[in-house]
């Protein structure tokens, strides 16, 4: 037997939780970027090069900005690859 009531409440919760992340996420006055493990993104809560982050996903940052910003979006990314860290 499936409890349909358990599981209406969890997926409640999980959406509180989203929508609590994404209220949090506005707020903050620079990028957070959350991206896969080729650097494409998944969420952004700003534009990005003018491009509003509902365009943004699956995307490269490097796509949106000029070379030298480019490259400091890849080395942040290469180096939280690399060590764990943001």
């Amino acid at each position: 037997c499936y409890d349909i009531d358990e599981r209406m409440r969890l997926e409640g919760a999980v959406e509180l939780e989203r929508q609590r992340f994404l209220s949090a996420a506005a707020s903050v006055p620079s990028w957070i970027i959350l991206s896969d493990r080729e650097g494409r993104i998944e969420f952004a809560n700003r534009p990005i090069g003018g491009v509003p982050p509902s365009e943004l996903r699956g995307r490269s940052p490097d796509e949106f900005v000029g070379p030298e910003e480019a490259l400091r979006f890849r080395r942040a990314f290469e180096a939280a690859i690399a060590t764990r860290e943001v």
